[in-house]
């Protein structure tokens, strides 16, 4: 915050210089000299203007990763709208760019929010006991049992599908695939496909994720830490709130013969000094997100993505999109 008002008392008082030198030389005779100080007052001018939006209005990120498929690609342009979250104003369900512990730029989508509780249940999330609807763009992994093969994947060639099966290799009724909602209710259209089963690991367990079991454990009843929150410190302490403590919170957290030490001192209790969220990659099977790196601090939080821009040579043609 510091960097960005001082970069715009910096953008002003050279706007403000300029303009002098301006009004100076609309008093002199020579002709050249009105037009060229003019003309650079109008460019620092505008110079001024595109720093100012942005620090503090909108700013332009192209996606390297294929973790937001099939909402935004690899290539896209996203803008987002720093005015909201600069106010504090997160909202579950939608996507934002925000700083990891590395400075690294990261793009997700929020599912919790501070102060939500958190449950998956047979590979389904719920939020606040209420079923999570996932959004249409989000890509899920599912398991598709069939009673019969023949005629499967003509019919998915007729209703022109894109997306990749994986066989079983030990029954070769069973395909895993990642699906979007409208993908998935495509598949269920089939009159000889008898089940789609999100997997049950799913929410909990990805190809990034080494200690699967100890954090789907850690998922049930999860309740997003908000400033003021105080868990009690012991072996039944949820994984998450552990790697918050000693990321988020930047705090030394050891455990010795029973006993947790924060900063070299043992404490039974702990109090949160910062607001979190809970944020999925879309790409539920390709993603690192809160699943594998913990909460993220609702003060990385850089802005909301809010237009998606595709150029032209990753599809034929330029569009633009509101998210």
């Amino acid at each position: 915050m510091i960097t960005l008002v001082s970069l715009t008392i910096v953008l002003l008082t050279s706007t403000f210089i300029v303009g002098r030198l301006c009004w100076k030389a609309a008093n002199t005779t020579k002709l050249w000299i009105k037009r060229l100080t003019i003309g650079g007052f109008f460019l620092l001018f505008l110079l001024s203007l595109i720093g100012l939006a942005k620090a503090f209005v909108v700013e332009p990120f192209i996606i390297p990763s294929s973790s937001m498929e099939k909402t935004i690609y690899p290539g896209d342009v996203v803008f987002i709208d720093k005015v909201s979250t600069a106010l504090a104003k997160v909202d579950q369900d939608k996507i934002y760019v925000f700083k990891n512990s590395t400075g690294k730029y990261i793009i997700k989508r929020c599912i919790g929010i501070p102060g939500d509780r958190l449950n998956q249940e047979r590979g389904e999330i719920f939020r606040n006991a209420k079923k999570y609807e996932v959004p249409l763009g989000v890509q899920r992994t599912y398991l598709i049992q069939l009673s019969k093969k023949r005629g499967f994947f003509l019919y998915l060639d007729s209703m022109k599908t894109t997306f990749k099966l994986l066989a079983d290799p030990a029954n070769p009724m069973l395909y895993y695939a990642s699906l979007t909602r409208k993908e998935s209710e495509i598949v269920l259209k089939f009159s000889k496909t008898p089940k789609l089963t999100p997997m049950e690991g799913e929410f909990a367990k990805n190809s990034f994720i080494k200690a699967g079991a100890d954090l789907k454990k850690s998922l049930l009843n999860l309740r997003v830490p908000y400033v003021g929150m105080t868990i009690e410190l012991n072996s039944k302490t949820n994984t998450y709130y552990k790697m918050a403590i000693a990321n988020g919170e930047s705090k030394s957290l050891v455990e010795k013969k029973g006993l947790y030490l924060i900063n070299d001192s043992i404490r039974k209790t702990y109090t949160f000094k910062n607001d979190y969220l809970y944020m999925l990659g879309d790409n539920r099977g390709n993603s690192v997100d809160s699943r594998a790196t913990g909460f993220v601090r609702m003060k990385d939080v850089i802005g909301e993505a809010v237009i998606k821009f595709t150029p032209s040579d990753l599809t034929g043609e330029n569009s633009l999109k509101v998210l």
